[in-house]
């Protein structure tokens, strides 16, 4: 796993696209979704370097004690519906209130890995949904 430092300057990127997306005027909601999650992976990507987890089994497994790990379930869940097709191979994209939802959650990831400084400025350029 890459060192927190890396991981942030990535998040970094991925909240850019975020608000780069949300400011069009066809914003796609379904990438909104997703760019917030990636953002949110890496934060806690950073976050867990220490530990050195070094597969997705290993994150999972360490978020099930975080007090965040909530909010890291639904946005997984978001992004993966945001992905994929139904079973009757329909889209699903999310709603506002969904993507506002995953929103609320990256921030309050930010904050329980004490990571916020380090994304600070760029969730402030989140435009509210």
């Amino acid at each position: 796993m890459a060192g927190q430092d890396k991981h942030l300057k990535k998040a970094r990127r991925n909240i850019e696209f975020l608000c780069s997306i949300l400011a069009a005027s066809n914003r796609k909601l379904d990438w909104c979704a997703v760019a917030a999650f990636y953002a949110a992976v890496h934060i806690v990507d950073a976050y867990l370097a220490p530990k050195n987890a070094k597969t997705h089994s290993e994150r999972n497994h360490l978020l099930r004690y975080e007090s965040f790990g909530s909010e890291y379930g639904a946005m997984y869940s978001l992004s993966r519906r945001a992905r994929y097709l139904d079973s009757d191979g329909a889209p699903l994209y999310p709603s506002v209130t969904d993507v506002a939802g995953a929103l609320s959650g990256l921030r309050t990831i930010a904050k329980e890995t004490h990571l916020e400084s380090g994304v600070r400025d760029d969730l402030n350029r989140i435009p509210v949904l």
